[in-house]
């Protein structure tokens, strides 16, 4: 068994290849057994065949050599590190930053069928991923979108989702399955995955598939001949962009637009007596009405205390208000804000209110337009109040400021590889940040992360490592490559991409795999 032919290791290790691609949307546990097993393999490979020049053909791929010099990064961090318990476990999630180039870069390419029934399986594992989320939008009630992947995060799977539709997209344009049905099979499972992309609602998944569609479009305008094409497409570029900020410029407009009242005829008391509160001030307005119309306080203090177990001046789930929860939920149902609008929510919805669920529609609703008014709620209620921790857009902008900050302050050496955390901590301590403590993170910004952690030297080689395999194989016109070069890109842009697991070996891997694995296309 040791001395097996080499075409049964090179399937040996096609084969540990798959259950990665499998692992990568679907289990973080999974993706370590699969790089055991890869390793296991590659070792089998390199005692039949000699381990030495394994070693030889990575250090003579000078490519490689740049893509492991990243993980190198993070252990010269590790000389600016007082945390070196963090620093450790930092440098333990990074180690597919160093195996997965080692490994693929030393074995042969593969031959052009594994590499499509590879892919297909990837895609395939993804659209499985999809429908047993379906299950789960089907067989309860989902009040937080982030429940529709439960294998890794939402983020992750989103950018999984979108290599996967174009993938899909290029079996059919290269006709890769030279039968009509396979194409056809492979168009309707792209549709499913845009879908989804919607239902899921991760704007990072949708901002990488538009911007690449962007990308696509505008190699199909040079390379085409015609004139007719090259008008056709231009027209796309143009209007893809202009229709979606129409789109979400519709759904604010009519968000915000006020519709008229007539506070002469509003009534003054609850059906129990209690005279009404009125206020256009200080509750805002939510789909074109006055939240803070209709509000009996008292009676809402007493029915909403012996009906949940939160008090109605303390805080939901998500460290909000729990009365403005309650306010503006019981608005989104249209109704009245005292004890019989209480006694007309059901216990789930009691429960949904319990959790920070403001709003009947982010229930119902699992599209854009949800996903676009909360973000606009996230923001408004940022820059009134500078409390920016009931929406991830709104976090987003307290980390990059926190970012900019450290980075200022660590230009030249940065914080090092373990005191990351630690340096955020303290940073949010000195901007008072009115961040809760739950969600006071990193970056959300691999640039920023990278910055803050090595200074402009690190970040300047990061970006380097980033750009010397596009520049020195002339990838800019390989599709696959680009697919994921885009991608990641995208993705670091609004997200710490290599921070975790299920992150640092979707980027490690499907770098390595289409730079070593894959014949240019």
């Amino acid at each position: 068994m040791l001395k097996a032919t080499p075409e049964i290791r090179y399937y040996a290790f096609v084969a540990a290849l798959g259950v990665m691609l499998i692992a990568i949307p679907t289990s973080n546990y999974l993706m370590s057994i699969a790089q055991f097993l890869m390793a296991a393999i590659w070792l089998w490979d390199g005692f039949c065949t000699g381990i030495i020049n394994k070693f030889r053909k990575f250090f003579a791929n000078k490519t490689a050599v740049v893509l492991t010099s990243l993980f190198v990064l993070h252990v010269i961090g590790m000389l600016f590190t007082s945390d070196f318990s963090y620093g450790w476990k930092d440098l333990r999630t990074k180690l597919p930053l160093l195996i997965l180039p080692i490994m693929l870069s030393a074995t042969p390419p593969l031959k052009k069928r594994e590499i499509n029934y590879l892919l297909l399986l990837f895609s395939a594992t993804v659209i499985f991923g999809t429908l047993v989320s379906m299950r789960i939008l089907f067989q309860s009630t989902v009040s937080d979108f982030r429940e529709l992947s439960p294998f890794i995060s939402h983020i992750r799977f989103s950018l999984n989702i979108c290599i996967s539709i174009y993938i899909l997209l290029y079996f059919v344009y290269r006709n890769t399955f030279c039968k009509r049905r396979f194409q056809i099979l492979f168009i309707l499972a792209a549709c499913w995955l845009i879908l989804y992309l919607f239902i899921l609602k991760s704007l990072s998944g949708l901002m990488v598939f538009f911007a690449f569609l962007l990308i696509v479009i505008a190699w199909f305008i040079y390379f085409k001949k015609s004139i007719y094409l090259k008008l056709c497409f231009t027209f796309l570029i143009i209007a893809i962009p202009f229709l979606l900020i129409y789109y979400i410029y519709s759904i604010l407009d009519k968000y915000t637009e006020i519709k008229p009242v007539n506070f002469s005829k509003l009534a003054t008391h609850s059906a129990n007596g209690t005279p009404y509160l009125h206020d256009t001030v200080n509750f805002g307005i939510e789909n074109g009405h006055y939240v803070g119309l209709y509000i009996a306080e008292k009676e809402l203090r007493e029915t909403w205390n012996r009906r949940s177990t939160l008090d109605y001046d303390g805080k939901d789930l998500k460290n909000q208000q729990l009365k403005f929860t309650l306010i503006r939920y019981l608005s989104s149902r249209n109704l009245n804000k005292d004890s019989v609008g209480i006694t007309q929510l059901t216990n789930a919805e009691i429960h949904y209110i319990e959790k920070g669920i403001a709003n009947t529609n982010y229930l119902e609703n699992f599209g854009l337009k949800t996903r676009v008014i909360q973000a606009y709620q996230g923001l408004e209620n940022y820059y009134t109040t500078g409390d920016p921790s009931a929406n991830s857009f709104a976090q987003r902008l307290e980390y990059w400021k926190a970012s900019i900050a450290l980075i200022k302050s660590h230009f030249f050496t940065g914080v090092g590889t373990g005191d990351m955390n630690e340096a955020f901590i303290q940073q949010y301590e000195k901007m008072h940040s009115q961040l809760n403590y739950k969600f006071r993170r990193r970056s959300h910004n691999q640039f920023f992360s990278v910055f803050v952690a090595f200074g402009v030297i690190g970040f300047s080689w990061f970006c380097f490592t980033l750009l010397y395999p596009v520049i020195v194989h002339k990838k800019w016109n390989d599709y696959l490559y680009m697919l994921f070069f885009f991608t990641a890109i995208l993705s670091m842009l609004v997200e710490d991409t290599i921070e975790t697991q299920a992150g640092v070996t979707f980027f490690a891997f499907f770098n390595a795999f289409f730079l070593f694995c894959t014949k240019k296309e």
